[in-house]
């Protein structure tokens, strides 16, 4: 892995000149940075806004969101519509993707990091581009095929350097959610 993705996904931060992320059209629709007052048209814009969280975290392989540093990147900041979505709103958006469907909410493709403080200070998230469940499912399969592809490499006498750059979960995943999925 080259030091430019590692950086990103040890972090929120993304310089602006990747260019590689593909923003949804919505993106461009200047309404979309603002809180809808509609509440069919709220809600679909919060699902849009979840998709498109999910995907940049995805594509920088960010499972924890700072919200802080996050709100400076282009995940919230259209730069040419000079157009940004407020550290508060930012929240609201999070606080959505946390709850559950029956709850009204995004079905938990979020999950706030407790800050230690006991503030109840809501600036870091698990983002969930896969949910813990469909991640120990990734895992159990990765495994599950691991014991052939071993006996495979031994008997090929190969090495295993590759495995981290083709396999989704192994390339900064945090050994507190690698804990999660298994335990």
């Amino acid at each position: 892995m080259s030091s430019s993705s590692a950086a990103a996904a040890s972090s929120s931060q993304t310089s602006t000149a990747d260019t590689s992320f593909k923003f949804p059209a919505t993106y461009s629709f200047p309404p979309f940075f603002t809180p809808q007052p509609n509440a069919s048209t709220r809600h679909s814009q919060l699902q849009k806004w979840s998709a498109l969280i999910q995907s940049w975290c995805r594509h920088h392989r960010i499972w924890k969101l700072s919200l802080i540093e996050a709100v400076e990147t282009p995940l919230f900041h259209n730069v040419a519509l000079r157009k940004r979505v407020s550290l508060s709103e930012a929240r609201n958006i999070i606080d959505w993707m946390a709850k559950s469907e029956e709850e009204g909410g995004g079905g938990r493709r979020a999950e706030w990091v407790s800050s230690g403080g006991g503030k109840g200070e809501k600036n870091e998230a698990w983002i969930w581009w896969r949910r813990p469940e469909e991640w120990a499912a990734v895992v159990a399969d990765w495994v599950s095929g691991l014991s052939l592809l071993f006996f495979w490499i031994a008997y090929t006498g190969l090495n295993l350097d590759w495995v981290a750059d083709i396999v989704d979960f192994s390339v900064g995943m945090y050994v507190w959610l690698t804990l999660r999925l298994i335990g």
